[in-house]
């Protein structure tokens, strides 16, 4: 995948294994840091400390990013406070607290990019709060319109979940330019192809062929892997989940043989 360029959108979907997810908001951030750009995460404290750690491991020097203001570290729930109303995104207060910090960033003398990495839209779709999390896509949106900057999402969505649906997930995918590939993509591919070809008898020519029929002009890009699942769900719902069963369990053997986690940000 290319560098962020500036109005860059990114989604990742994750579930318990975030590993990947960690790695990529690293190559994000790190790489932004290291071009002398300004960078934002606002995480759970978990993936905080996680974060941090590999940060550092990759040559950063956290704090004094932190005390330079290169780095601006700031936790879900203190961020969502300061902007969330009866269960609903205000505007106003989201242009006044992020927008004004972000602002801040883009238009300070010498500034060369921004990046922001944000996990506020997947807590509130955690919570089942869907509409608040895509009213959020939508001032980040509208905020990226004014301003210079690439964003990056995390939500906790599991692909090989009955979640992971092109019905339910329309809106998250049109408000992105790009779905991250979720896990190790080859093995991913691999793994979906095997269990089809078992399950179905379709070989991944025949595959190819038909996975681009389900997608959307609206969506953003979505990876190969991830457009065969929305479209097995789409075409051959009865059997999805039996299917979906097997790919993963093809995928976990695939990851333990090989020890290692992709990244799919180049950095």
């Amino acid at each position: 995948m290319e560098r962020p360029a500036a109005r860059a959108h990114f989604v990742q979907l994750y579930e318990a294994d975030d590993a990947a997810l960690v790695s990529n908001v690293v190559a994000y951030l790190g790489e932004g840091l290291r071009r002398g750009q300004r960078a934002f995460a606002v995480v759970t404290k978990p993936h905080e400390a996680a974060i941090s750690q590999e940060l550092q491991q990759s040559g950063c020097d956290v704090a004094r990013a932190v005390a330079d203001g290169r780095l601006t570290l700031l936790h879900t729930d203190e961020a969502l406070a300061r902007f969330m109303g009866d269960r609903h995104p205000d505007a106003a207060r989201f242009e006044g607290s992020l927008g004004n910090m972000i602002q801040d960033a883009v238009t300070a003398e010498g500034a060369t990019g921004v990046r922001v990495y944000g996990e506020m839209v997947g807590v509130l779709w955690a919570a089942k709060q869907y509409p608040a999390a895509i009213r959020l896509e939508q001032l980040w949106h509208h905020l990226q319109q004014k301003l210079d900057f690439s964003l990056f999402c995390g939500y906790p969505i599991d692909v090989f979940g009955k979640h992971f649906d092109g019905g339910i997930i329309n809106a998250l995918l049109c408000a992105h330019t790009h779905l991250l590939p979720t896990v190790s993509n080859p093995h991913l591919e691999r793994a979906l192809n095997r269990a089809m070809e078992d399950l179905l008898g379709l070989t991944p020519k025949e595959l190819r062929a038909s996975v681009g029929t389900v997608l959307v002009d609206a969506w953003g890009v979505v990876p190969n892997a991830e457009a065969t699942i929305l479209w097995l769900r789409r075409t051959h719902p009865r059997y999805a989940d039996t299917i979906l069963e097997t790919a993963k369990t093809y995928y976990s053997a695939a990851v333990r043989r090989s020890g290692s986690h992709a990244i799919y940000l180049d950095s």
